[in-house]
């Protein structure tokens, strides 16, 4: 015991050290220099920070208001109406969740620019162009990206309403309208505000999104002052982006404990039986009203823009207007010819490949020792930072590895800044948890007397690995380790601040390519991104179908 209770807390340190410390040195590096009330008071005198702070709150509010309305909506016709071709819909609604919010800020400034179908449409019928650089611009395109998450999130809770808690309502001459908010309404209400409180955090995370629009509207959130003030260092060095991502550590981990608590007071269990039957049925006349003009939105919404982004990627010039006779492979043969482009790609590849080897492995031991019941301190401390990890915004989570990694321990001359170790480690950090949830999901589900069984049978400790446990959980470690993957690949906040020259990512890349005005090649950048993600989420869904086990975030 005494050994077991040394080495956790020998692990434990290794765990500080690597997750906890990065954090403490954020907060350290905002009190340096100046000292704490100068530099913080500094911050607040700086109209522009103010702005940016109110523009955050701004946009995050209405946006998280209006996606849950929208997304609340779908999940109540799909789940509850007679409303047809649900799985089609369904396709429609969760396309964006699959898209990269940076690739479908691409594909709307490309159908709303001066060149833009859209634009053309509205100029043909005498109206104005959509102005997407603004406010308005960049709720809406935090509407489309997010709208899938509360559709997820409300729709489950939705249908682990007991039908027979309606039936009891109805009995009691209660009708449809009192019925629902009686009974559906005030049981997924910790759900919505659940939810709510997540698609805030998400668009305070978000970088892509106002630093397409925003930026060359002059429109500040905190996210893109972050990136302003670290990349154009200046006398005060990182005191002033380090004092912006301490604030919005705060902000972010204090709305995040108040998600959890919200989840905790919930109901609603996870294991509630799910009911799919129809419960309110519209007249042929408003259904097909609804299924029209929900399918008409969606397609315009979603689709509309992802298949113009992909037909202007074949497209050498407009001078000759859209037509198939414009098209060619120019823009993708481009690509594969420039030397940075190509490196960008191999990067993305070895770094996802690499952090989702990483992720399982931990996962898996950290699985099984909590599956024991061992090393409860080390654990413990794991599960809160890899939290707080992934609940950060990434330009918060990519100071707080600069500040640590570049130069970890003192007095010795090692250090990983802009290097490909500092990105590895921050994309570990940041999505280690996903895959420790599905790990201990996976030996949650495994009885104790199997390994007993393998004990009394003299098996190794290799064979009881190999036989028992591997077969056992890899569905649910490979199935968020393809997740990992996916966010890796296409992951922009961490890499636009810890990348250097020779360390530039696939969504870095695109980022440049769109703020260079090197738009044809950015669309083709975009659309083989798009091609893999999509073949990843659809082996994603295999591997689901084929057994129980589905991961839950």
């Amino acid at each position: 015991m005494k050994r077991d209770k040394l080495l956790d807390y020998l692990i434990a340190i290794v765990v500080v050290f690597i997750f906890v410390i990065p954090f403490i040195k954020l907060f350290i590096r905002s009190f340096q220099g100046d000292g704490l009330i100068i530099n913080y008071s500094k911050i607040f005198s700086d109209k522009r920070v103010i702005k940016g702070i109110i523009n955050t709150f701004i946009i995050g509010i209405s946006s998280s208001f209006i996606t849950l309305i929208v997304g609340s909506y779908l999940a109540f016709i799909i789940a509850y109406t007679n409303i047809r071709f649900k799985g089609l819909l369904k396709v429609l609604v969760y396309l964006p969740f699959i898209v990269p919010s940076y690739i479908m800020t691409l594909a709307w400034t490309n159908i709303t620019s001066n060149v833009g179908i859209v634009t053309k449409l509205l100029k043909s019928v005498g109206l104005k162009p959509i102005n997407l650089y603004s406010i308005g611009g960049i709720v809406f395109l935090m509407l489309v990206c997010y709208t899938p998450f509360v559709y997820l999130s409300v729709y489950r809770s939705l249908i682990k309403v007991p039908l027979s808690n309606e039936h009891a309502s109805k009995l009691l001459n209660y009708g449809s309208f009192e019925t629902f908010r009686n009974i559906n309404l005030r049981q997924i209400t910790p759900t919505l505000v659940s939810t709510f409180v997540l698609v805030f955090l998400s668009s305070l995370d978000n970088f892509s999104i106002p630093a397409f629009l925003g930026v060359p509207a002059g429109i500040s959130v905190l996210s893109t002052l972050i990136y302003e003030k670290t990349i154009s260092i200046s006398t005060g060095g990182f005191t002033d982006p380090a004092v912006l991502s301490a604030l919005l550590f705060i902000i972010s981990v204090s709305v995040s404990g108040i998600e959890s608590s919200i989840i905790k007071r919930s109901r609603t269990g996870k294991d509630s039986s799910e009911d799919t039957q129809i419960r309110y049925s519209f007249k042929p006349k408003t259904r097909s009203f609804i299924e029209v003009l929900t399918f008409l939105v969606f397609i315009f919404i979603n689709i509309v823009p992802i298949g113009f982004m992909i037909y202007s990627s074949l497209v050498g010039n407009y001078v000759d207007g859209f037509s198939f006779s414009n098209l060619s492979l120019d823009n993708y043969r481009s690509l594969f010819s420039i030397s940075s482009i190509k490196m960008s790609i191999t990067n993305s590849l070895t770094y996802a490949l690499i952090t989702v080897i990483i992720c399982a492995f931990l996962s898996i031991i950290y699985a099984y020792f909590k599956w024991k019941k061992k090393f409860d301190l080390s654990i413990s401390i794991l599960e809160k930072a890899t939290s707080i990890s992934y609940s950060l915004p990434g330009m918060v989570l990519a100071l707080c590895m600069i500040f640590h990694w570049a130069k970890p321990i003192p007095g010795l001359n090692i250090g990983f800044y802009a290097s490909s170790v500092i990105i590895l480690i921050a994309y570990v950090s940041r999505f280690l948890i996903i895959d420790m949830k599905s790990a201990y999901q996976g030996f949650s589900s495994i009885s104790t007397s199997l390994e007993y069984a393998a004990v009394l049978s003299n098996r190794s400790s290799l064979k009881k690995w190999t036989e028992i446990f591997l077969p056992l959980i890899y569905k649910y470690v490979l199935t968020s380790s393809l997740l990992i993957f996916v966010y890796s690949l296409s992951e922009l906040s961490l890499s636009a601040i810890l990348s250097g020259p020779f360390t530039k990512t696939i969504g870095l890349f695109i980022f440049n390519l769109q703020q260079a005005g090197d738009y044809n090649l950015a669309y083709a950048m975009s659309t083989l991104v798009l091609i893999v993600l999509l073949a990843m989420y659809i082996l994603m869904e295999k591997i689901n179908s084929g057994g129980k086990n589905e991961f839950s975030n």
